[in-house]
């Protein structure tokens, strides 16, 4: 039986709130390529978990990267 990839174990939400917007977009963007990983090579039902993980991630990096953007205007 194959065993499914985890996602990553050692993450932790309130690592996020130590990160400069900066390191929390680049970590958005690290997350959700391991996310995409999942989505592109799992034969699961948990594919469309992994989807989803992807789109959420993006999303959250869009929102950071406008912020940032703004900040430097």
């Amino acid at each position: 039986m194959k065993r499914e990839a985890a996602v990553s174990p050692g993450f932790k939400g309130t690592e996020f709130l130590d990160l400069s917007p900066e390191e929390l977009l680049a970590k958005c963007h690290e997350y959700r390529a391991e996310a995409e990983t999942f989505a592109t090579t799992t034969n699961s039902k948990m594919r469309e978990a992994y989807v989803q993980l992807v789109k959420q991630w993006s999303l959250l990096a869009d929102d950071i990267q406008n912020g940032i953007e703004r900040r430097a205007a």
